[in-house]
């Protein structure tokens, strides 16, 4: 447990809005962030901190222990969640090995995925509001080298992207073949009430046939066939004992 207290912040000590989005975005490799001046040198927070400080602006508690408290955040997530936190960690060290820092890999559909990124090209165009100058940004280019800091902040939440996009497909063309019309919308599937039974037991059986698959090992190799023999890979992390036909059961997996 994590004493809020301690960095000056008082109210609810089990406050779920503070942990919520901190918890969630860990797994997509939000950082713990902090504060940076922007060019009018007005403090502004980033990461985990500004996730913080916008759930305790909400409950109207001063704000001014954030950064510590998504640091501490940010370390009680990693070590109670070890796996996910080294799945994290092989995907972005499997970013620094890529010579170019763009790691590509093939769903399990066969769709190239490219995790690329470029530090954009901007130019500020000023307009005039009822009287008032405005400025806007508009980005106007990309510079040529690959952004890899961007592509390592950015790899795991595209992995995983990747993979729920997969079992979409899975299931739509498992539908189909069933003649089961589908609705989607982002991770929620429909279909007339007479199929729905049916249509439960395709979601899961794609789910399953598609985690049989060691997916982080497939990028893995994608990157071993684009750089020498000679440079090292990170290793993969352990795989647990989660039992997948137990997917089957849970009621809660997809309602």
């Amino acid at each position: 447990m994590i004493s809020i207290g301690a960095y000056g912040v008082t109210g609810n000590p089990f406050n779920r809005d503070i942990f919520k989005q901190p918890t969630m975005t860990f797994f997509y490799g939000s950082r713990p962030g902090g504060f940076a001046k922007d060019k009018r040198g007005k403090w502004h927070p980033y990461g985990m901190t500004e996730q913080v400080v916008n759930a305790l602006k909400k409950d109207g508690v001063p704000t001014r222990g954030a950064k510590g408290l998504a640091n501490k955040a940010y370390t009680v997530i990693r070590n109670r969640f070890p796996r996910a936190a080294k799945v994290l960690d092989c995907l972005e060290a499997l970013v620094d090995v890529c010579p170019d820092g763009v790691l590509h890999w093939t769903s399990a559909l066969g769709l190239p995925v490219i995790n690329r990124y470029h530090r954009p090209i901007t130019r500020r165009i000023e307009t005039r509001l009822r009287g008032r100058r405005r400025q806007t940004k508009f980005v106007v280019g990309e510079k040529p080298d690959a952004w890899r800091s961007k592509a390592r902040d950015a790899v795991t939440a595209n992995f995983t992207h990747s993979v729920d996009a997969a079992h979409l497909q899975m299931i739509a063309l498992a539908a189909s073949n069933a003649g089961i019309d589908m609705l989607c919308i982002h991770d929620c599937f429909g279909c007339i009430a007479p199929h729905a039974d049916r249509f439960n037991d395709i979601i899961r059986d794609q789910f399953i046939k598609l985690h049989r698959r060691n997916l982080l090992n497939e990028v893995r190799q994608a990157v071993r066939l684009r750089v020498p023999k000679n440079v090292k890979l990170p290793p993969l992390p352990e795989i647990g004992d989660l039992d997948l036909e137990l997917i089957r059961k849970s009621f809660h997996a997809f309602k």
